[in-house]
């Protein structure tokens, strides 16, 4: 791809050999030369440019004048300053005024070339992390319009502001996470990375060593210091997602280091002042757990600053197509794919589906039906291929009857279902905890399903 640049002085006799240079040593370099500052202007406003050679003294306009101009309307162009005097304090002025580069004319084409290279370098870099931030803020963007979902935003807008300590809750895979990590974005610890650990992610007695690191010699094994994450959220935002899952004895350590921000590590006789946001997450029923004494009362207390719930899926239908297009789209921009075109009729049917693993259940879903679509178009037949009917007939929009379409959602139903007990190695209780439903219902469920006997 070619790069553009732009340069800038009123010798054209000098504009043309610096053309006929960089033609022979940088074929891949588009070259616009011009003469008037006025000119310039204009077309730096119509054209996108990877760099920028400006003299400084010229007629109608200073150098120093056009480059402030320059700056204000692309801030990411590199923008390389010549000039005929030999000046420290020129340069200096030039550099702190957001120049890229200043070169004393007249110009030797090597430091020319050295320069303009690191210049268009650094805008392909800058361009290159533009995008890498878009995809990361796409990934994590908290889709929906629905009434409940903009109470949500409306109240993460609010909690953000304030440093208090936050409880999410909601069911299993109704993106408890994405909301902690909208609440980061909107704070003022937004420039430092959110930390977040999964407690139930992590082996028991490995989880205090994660959070609050080691001394050397501390334990067998411990053959350095370790920082802990809570130290690494220092002056930012320490995440505890599924919180329901820690232990009583650590509780007790967490809810220390909440209120009075200071950390020992394991094996160390000094604590240390941290200055961290804590949002903890859960799709358990904490008052629940306090009555069978697996959470301490005062914890929850502490943690309960302000109790944010995420809506489940099923309470927010409206925004099934809004959520369906969003992972569409991040799905094409990963695998460079061009955009799907969706039947109307495929967000009717998803909408009628009961999603048990709520949106978490619906992005999988997406990146299934991708591998059956073609020619870019997503239809209701699309649907059944993912999801085989038992009779194994070959299905078009004309097999689709109410009666087959019933079976189709209760094998989407039991193969989810069916994923998730057979990740908690058959454990109905653990499974309808993972899922953040009833153990009773889930087992008549699965008694239905013919999951289980």
């Amino acid at each position: 791809m070619k790069k553009n640049i732009l340069f800038i002085d009123d010798d054209h006799d000098y504009l043309l050999t610096v053309k006929r240079f960089l033609e022979t040593k940088a074929p891949d370099w588009d070259l616009d030369i011009i003469a008037s500052p006025l000119d310039a202007l204009a077309r730096f406003t119509n054209k996108n440019y990877d760099c920028v050679v400006l003299d400084i003294k010229m007629p109608a306009m200073d150098g120093c004048e056009l480059l402030h101009k320059f700056r204000n309307l692309s801030p990411s162009t590199p923008i390389i300053m010549a000039s005929g005097q030999s000046s420290i304090t020129l340069a200096m002025e030039c550099l702190q005024n957001g120049a890229f580069d200043y070169i004393e004319k007249p110009i030797e084409h090597s430091r020319l070339l050295i320069a303009l290279t690191g210049a268009v370098r650094l805008k392909s870099l800058f361009e290159e992390n533009e995008r890498f931030k878009n995809e990361i803020s796409s990934e994590y963007e908290i889709v929906g319009d629905s009434k409940p979902m903009l109470v949500v935003k409306d109240l993460i807008r609010k909690v953000a502001k304030n440093d208090i300590t936050i409880l999410i809750t909601g069911e299993s895979g109704t993106g408890k996470e994405l909301v902690a990590r909208g609440i980061h974005s909107a704070s003022s610890r937004s420039a430092n990375t959110m930390i977040t650990v999964n407690c139930a992610a992590i082996a028991k007695d490995l989880l205090e060593s994660e959070l609050f690191g080691y001394v050397k010699g501390a334990f067998t094994g411990a053959n350095d210091n370790k920082i802990g994450k809570i130290q690494a959220a220092n002056k930012s935002t320490l995440f505890l997602d599924e919180i329901g899952d820690m232990n009583l004895e650590l509780q007790a350590k967490i809810l220390r280091v909440i209120e009075y921000q200071e950390v020992t590590k394991i094996g160390d006789n000094f604590s240390q002042k941290v200055d961290v946001r804590f949002i903890a997450a859960t799709n358990k029923n904490i008052p629940d757990l306090i009555s069978k004494e697996k959470f301490r009362l005062d914890l929850y207390y502490r943690l309960e600053g302000f109790e944010l719930n995420i809506p489940p899926l099923r309470d927010r239908k409206e925004d099934i197509p809004l959520l369906f297009s969003h992972f569409l789209y991040l799905h094409s921009q990963k695998h460079n794919l061009p955009n799907f075109q969706v039947d109307n009729r495929v967000f009717r049917t998803l909408k009628s589906m009961d999603w048990v693993g709520n949106v978490r259940e619906l992005k999988h879903f997406v990146d299934k039906l991708l591998i059956f679509a073609n020619d870019q178009k997503i239809g209701v037949e699309d649907i059944f291929k993912v999801f085989e009917l038992k009779s194994g007939a070959p299905f078009s929009s004309s097999t689709l009857t109410d009666n087959n379409y019933k079976i189709l959602k209760q094998d989407f139903e039991k193969e989810y279902l069916a994923e998730a007990l057979k990740s908690n190695h058959g454990n109905v209780k653990k499974t309808a905890e993972d899922l953040g439903i009833d153990r009773s219902n889930l087992h008549k469920k699965l008694k239905a399903l013919g999951i289980i006997d």
